[in-house]
Order: C-alpha cells, then structure tokens, then sequence
C-alpha cells in the first residue's frame, strides 16, 4: 500500500526484465524500501527555499524602488500641494467625505492639542521659502548643530598692537641665544541655544471650504514674508534675551560721531567718508550697506566739494532722468525697513553679514482650529528655532591706526 499518491514508486527488474515488487505481487526486502523520509525532507526543503526567494525578492523590490504613491503619502500625505492639505483639514475637521488613506493619515498625525502636522514637504518649502524671502539672515552664516546649543571658541582682545596678534600669540624677532616671551591666547566661549520663533496664520474657514481656487501660493507667500522679515529685524536689532542678539547690539559695533554742526535727520559725504574708513577691509568681500529708504532722498543729493562746484556720489551723470547707483564705493546697498529712521543710530550702516554666526532648526508646521474656534478660523502654526550673534566680540585693534570693525553705524543727528 502507498502513503503517498504523488510519490513515484520504483520498479524492479529482474534479470530478464520482467517487473517485480508491489506491481508483480512479489514481496519487497528491506534493502529496496525506498527512503520516504528523506524524499519528503526534499521535497520540503525546495518548496521552502523557492517561497523564501519569492518572498526576499518581493521585499527587495518594496525597499529600493518605493512606488510613487508610497513616496506620495510619506512627503506629502498624498496631498497635491499645502492649499489641498488646509481644504482636506477642513473636510477631516467637519466629518465630512475624504479619500480613506488621507483620513487615515490625519488620525495619526493628530496631536495632543488637537493640531494636524503639515506633511513635511510643505513645511520645508515654507522655511526655505522664507530664508529666499530674507535679505539679511540669508547671508549670515549658518552653523551646523545637532541637540539644541553649541558652544564656539572666540578671539578675546582682537589686537595686533606690539607685537601680539589675534588678542595673544606673540611674535617677535630674536637677536642669537635670546629667549622669547612666553604668552597664551585668549579666547571666549560663544554660546548659542536655539530660541523658539512662532508663526501663526488665521483663515477663516470660509476661505478654506469655498475658494475657487488654491490658497496654497497666499499661505506660502504669508508665512515665508513673515518668517523671512522677522528673521532680518533680529539679526540687525535683537538684544539676545530670549532670541538672537543683533548686528546693531554687538560689543564690536563702532558708532561713527556726527559732523560738527550737521543739521538734524540728515546724512552727508562725510559720514558715508567716516564709516567706510572705519570698516575692517578684511570683511570687504561681503560687504554691504543697509539703510532704511528714508535715507534715499538724502543720499541722492549726497555730493563732494570740487572747487567752487561739486560732485553728485550717489546719482549718476545723468542727474534725475538716470538710475541711481546700486552701490556707495563699490559696495551694493540693501534696503530694509528694520534699519531705523533718518537721524536715528542703525538708519545706515556699513557691515559684514557673513560675520554673523547663526544655529537653526526647522521644527514644524501645525493645522489646527482650536485656537480660533469662536472665531469660525484656522490656524496655520509654524515653529522655526535659531540663535545667532556676531563672532567677533570687540573691535580690531590694528598695529597702527584707529579701530576696525565688521559692522559701522551712524550717531543719531539730532
């Protein structure tokens, strides 16, 4: 009788050819019994190893090439862009019909104060966005951090008066068998701990559920304006209590003194003259000027004694009817509202932004309808860290010659 319908049974031959075994009746030794166990262990073995390659091939495929629609839901939750993840937010919010998988996505990316996360690809456009937007932060330079502070080595006493340099190493010239002067430099510690920058941007929920067309360019535009702008006014004007401390606050600012009876909230040749001697030429490269556009009337009738006549500096040949100038001694002027008024210390300045050291994390974007519930709005929560401060830490003391410095304004007029 056979176990196993599937598995062949051999046959003997006899010496003349003619079967014997199970088929011819004859009675089967031992010795011809076939091994049951050890086919079955074959068998077996081949059918686990072709499932085991099926299987590492199917997983090989998923882990390498991703589909599109996978790559889609991890980025950007399957949205098409931030305006159709606000509309899909407010469907979830008011129970209303949306595709399963982005209902299913919402769920899990719900926090404990009620707020939706921003699929990642949005909220890194809205931050990248916002540091194209800025005209000050973006050419700070930017430091790489891991936890939330870092601690960097500064020169303490910049000076090469004597025969010191970099507020200590001594060098000097020995005569035979002299002994130099032991020294060691000086350094300070810079600390930098990221502080918390808060964006928010109510919409009212009419907006979101009947606008014809997509609020996505209007909430990019807003948030990365609004985060950009805050971004220049703290690096030119923070005072470091709780967020980064300003060019405009630094220890190694010099304030170029007004002109002897130079009539109030005005700027004259001299000043540009004073403030461009004073900067430290090592910083020249990445020079620029920052003023506020109050001072452009002023600067377009700037000019220079030539005899009995004078020269226009700022404005071309062509008087009125010409462009003005873009740049004061070759260095490109910017104008930012965060610089202060005509008259008022920081309404121009002469600087090195790349002298600023800044840390800074892009934390995250939050949809959430809590806050303005009342109010029938959503917000749109945007968390961004940073800390900066100018790295040099007093002004340059140069082996002859007054003070040098990376960033020079202007004494109120008064």
């Amino acid at each position: 009788m056979r176990l196993f319908n599937f598995m062949p049974m051999p046959f003997l031959l006899d010496v003349a050819g003619e079967a014997t075994g199970p088929a011819s009746g004859d009675p089967i030794t031992p010795e011809e019994t076939p091994d049951i166990e050890g086919m079955i262990d074959k068998a077996v073995s081949s059918m686990v190893d072709k499932f085991a390659e099926r299987l590492n091939s199917k997983l090989d495929k998923t882990l390498v090439t991703p589909s599109p629609k996978d790559v889609d839901l991890v980025s950007k939750g399957g949205f098409k862009d931030i305006g159709d993840f606000t509309q899909n937010v407010q469907k979830f919010q008011s129970r209303q019909s949306m595709p399963v998988e982005k209902a299913a996505l919402m769920e899990t990316r719900v926090g404990p104060d009620g707020g939706i996360l921003v699929p990642p690809e949005f909220s890194n456009k809205l931050f990248t966005l916002a540091k194209e937007k800025s005209q000050i932060w973006s050419r700070a330079t930017m430091l790489p951090v891991n936890g939330n502070a870092v601690s960097l080595p500064s020169i303490s006493n910049y000076s090469h008066s004597g025969d010191s340099y970099y507020g200590g190493v001594y060098n000097t010239w020995l005569q035979e068998g002299a002994t130099g002067t032991a020294v060691q430099p000086r350094f300070d510690m810079l600390q930098f701990r990221l502080h918390d920058n808060m964006t928010l941007v109510p919409i009212t929920n009419d907006l979101l559920r009947d606008s014809p067309v997509t609020i996505a360019p209007l909430i990019e535009t807003m948030v990365s304006n609004a985060l950009g702008l805050s971004m220049d006014n703290v690096m030119l004007n923070g005072d470091g209590v709780g967020k980064p401390k300003g060019m405009f606050n630094s220890n190694c600012k010099i304030q170029i003194a007004k002109e002897t009876g130079q009539t109030a909230a005005t700027v004259v040749a001299q000043n540009i003259i004073k403030m461009f001697t004073r900067f430290n030429m090592s910083y020249l490269r990445n020079a620029i000027w920052m003023m506020n556009q109050t001072v452009m009337a002023q600067l377009m009738q700037l000019n220079m004694a030539v005899g009995t006549a004078g020269a226009l500096i700022y404005m071309p040949p062509g008087g009125l009817s010409a462009s003005p100038y873009g740049n004061i001694f070759g260095i490109p002027i910017v104008y930012t509202e965060f610089c202060k008024t005509i008259g008022t210390v920081g309404d121009i300045s002469l600087a090195d932004p790349s002298q600023y050291l800044a840390i800074d994390k892009a934390e995250e974007a939050a949809w959430s309808k809590e806050i303005y519930f009342l109010y029938n709005k959503s917000v749109l929560r945007v968390m961004y860290r940073a800390d900066g401060q100018m790295w040099q830490n007093t002004s340059f003391t140069p082996a002859n010659g007054d003070t040098l410095s990376p960033v020079i304004t202007l004494a109120t007029r008064a």
